[in-house]
């Protein structure tokens, strides 16, 4: 049995989430920092959109049952990681450049980051565990 796998390759994700790492962490408040953040939400939000989470743990469940908790999971942090996006976009489109909410944005920014994170984390050892069933022959 041959399982193949298809998925929109994520050439920019870790780049736009060291990005935003950078915003989070530089001169926190500044005209630049509002910038740099509002830009790499941006990006990060065009990345999301065009993955197929749904997708992907659909065909894991079909070619590999085992491994279908995990696959499970990947729709409800995709869609966790999204709604915090937008949130997070639409505080910062909102309150742009005020000095008060800088604490509350770079922890939501934070908090995004880690969920960001472990939705890529689990959908490439979700990959790499179906490959390597796969290709093993299990």
């Amino acid at each position: 049995r041959t399982m193949s796998i298809i998925t929109t390759a994520r050439p920019t994700s870790r780049e736009s989430l060291d990005r935003l790492v950078r915003c989070s962490s530089q001169d926190a408040g500044t005209a630049r920092w509002w910038t740099c953040l509002s830009h790499s939400l941006d990006d990060l939000h065009l990345e999301l959109m065009s993955g197929d989470v749904e997708g992907l743990a659909a065909q894991v469940i079909e070619d590999a049952p085992e491994l279908g908790a995990a696959a499970t999971r990947l729709p409800t942090l995709d869609a966790r990681a999204r709604a915090e996006l937008t949130e997070l976009r639409a505080l910062v489109a909102q309150h742009y450049g005020v000095p008060a909410l800088v604490a509350e944005i770079r922890a939501a920014t934070e908090a995004l980051l880690r969920r960001v994170r472990t939705l890529y984390r689990l959908s490439d050892d979700l990959l790499l565990d179906a490959y390597e069933r796969d290709f093993g022959g299990e």
